[in-house]
């Protein structure tokens, strides 16, 4: 059954008793919700999830940052995928993956600081991916919960509030970082790109598109990033002569899209 929709399995559960009965213990496995993508779950799933899956501590999370909201259109305006961890027995191990994102461009999520504090708090050591796009209303309480996760490898932050005090603070805590995305975070300067470099010394993949006050007159210091194989500066600020630098550089991938480049008095 595990490989079935709920839907599916509603219908199946009508074959026999052992089998309804197996349809309804699917609402408290672990196995079976431990990755949802509530993309895919209609209203009355979803409502139902909530009252027969409760228990579990996962769930019980999403019904409580979703408290106060209408279901049906928060789901259908915002995509949200979760993952519990392995070892989500364990103190603040529960979540692996968390990504809350608008399901249309330009459109942004309703989440405030009490919920990304209170998925940070129970997962601290277990979040290893966290992504929030369009998120405009956290301010730095959470990116402060955000810099406690210090097992977290990739990071995504899309049209933020975050600020350079707040890059680094996540990058002074989360050693483990390995791909870091900051794009379209209208508060960052090019103090990030020092602050990067200064504190993390592993990342593989950089994303500092559409960063409108980042003048990257220091970008050549990312070539201190051995490890970096994927820079993204599409619609940036970026000069014909830092991009030699960069060219420099071993990379496997290099997004520069929508960039007009400037030498001298001249554009081409």
């Amino acid at each position: 059954m595990s490989f079935l929709t709920l839907e599916d399995n509603a219908r199946v559960s009508r074959v026999c008793r052992y089998w309804y009965k197996s349809y309804k213990s699917i609402w408290l496995s672990y196995d079976y919700f431990s990755k949802i993508q509530f993309k895919n779950m209609n209203e009355v799933q979803v409502t139902k999830l909530f009252e027969n899956g409760g228990r579990l501590p996962h769930i019980k999370k999403m019904k409580n940052m979703l408290c106060g909201k209408k279901v049906a259109p928060f789901f259908k305006k915002n995509k949200l995928s979760t993952k519990i961890s392995n070892e989500f027995q364990q103190g603040q191990k529960l979540f692996e993956v968390f990504a809350l994102e608008p399901d249309r461009p330009n459109m942004e999520v309703l989440i405030i600081d009490k919920d990304v504090q209170d998925i940070c708090e129970s997962s601290k050591f277990s979040l290893l991916y966290i992504k929030l796009i369009s998120c405009n209303l956290l301010t730095s309480r959470s990116f402060r919960s955000i810099a406690q996760c210090k097992n977290m490898q990739q990071l995504a932050l899309h049209k933020s509030m975050i600020t350079d005090q707040d890059v680094e603070n996540i990058m002074r805590n989360c050693s483990h970082l390995v791909k870091l995305s900051l794009c379209a975070c209208s508060n960052l300067t090019d103090n990030t790109i020092e602050i990067i470099v200064t504190l993390n010394r592993k990342l593989e993949s950089l994303e500092l598109a559409s960063n409108q006050k980042m003048a990257l007159q220091n970008v050549y210091l990312l070539s201190n990033l051995q490890f970096l194989k994927r820079i993204d500066l599409s619609y940036s600020n970026l000069c014909l002569d830092h991009f030699y630098m960069i060219g420099k550089m071993m990379l496997e991938e290099l997004s520069i899209e929508g960039i007009m480049f400037k030498l001298a008095h001249n554009s081409f």
